[in-house]
């Protein structure tokens, strides 16, 4: 509908026609039920959560983007979840909320769930982010520098096809057979 709509309103611009007469037309809402997406069961996105390294910064960055994928009852797209700052981790009415950033410069704030809320803790404390504000909460990595035997986080933002490709390799290390397209919301485990 919306390209016969943008075809008449160039040939009315063209002065072809006098007016659109798809304007007045409404759309059939389409109603698609149930997606076809492969999405991760609790059980398997559980399974994903406990199956990281936390050893190193890498993996508890890792941890702490699969949490709020999982834990934020919306389900938010994973360029909303790479696009977040430190900043967006804060304190409301006793508790750690975050803030993410959808499109249209829409957010949606809610309040962490208590797994979540040690995950994103820890990595906060370890990758040294808790005065950083403005700063991408999840930076993608430098090359190992000599000598250093753990990665090091550059300070830039992780794109989101990189974190996708890190989902789904942390799903194969973790022996999962599902495709990882989205991951399940509403967890308790």
């Amino acid at each position: 509908m919306a390209a016969i709509r943008t075809l008449f309103d160039h040939l009315v611009t063209g002065g072809v026609l006098q007016h659109n007469p798809a304007l007045s037309v409404k759309a059939p809402r389409q109603n698609l039920g149930k997606g076809k997406t492969p999405v991760l069961t609790a059980e398997e996105a559980g399974e994903l959560l406990r199956s990281i390294d936390t050893g190193t910064v890498v993996g508890l960055r890792d941890r702490a983007l699969i949490g709020v994928m999982v834990f934020a009852f919306a389900r938010p797209r994973v360029s909303a979840a790479c696009g977040m700052n430190v900043g967006d981790i804060f304190h409301q009415q006793r508790r750690l909320w975050v803030r993410l950033h959808e499109k249209g410069g829409k957010f949606h704030e809610m309040p962490c769930h208590p797994t979540l809320e040690g995950y994103l803790a820890e990595y906060i404390e370890r990758a040294r982010l808790s005065e950083a504000g403005r700063f991408p909460l999840y930076q993608a990595i430098k090359s190992r520098p000599y000598g250093r035997r753990e990665a090091v986080l550059s300070g830039e933002r992780l794109h989101r096809t990189n974190a996708w490709q890190m989902v789904r390799r942390r799903a194969k290390a973790a022996g999962i057979a599902t495709e990882v397209m989205y991951i399940t919301h509403s967890l308790f485990f």
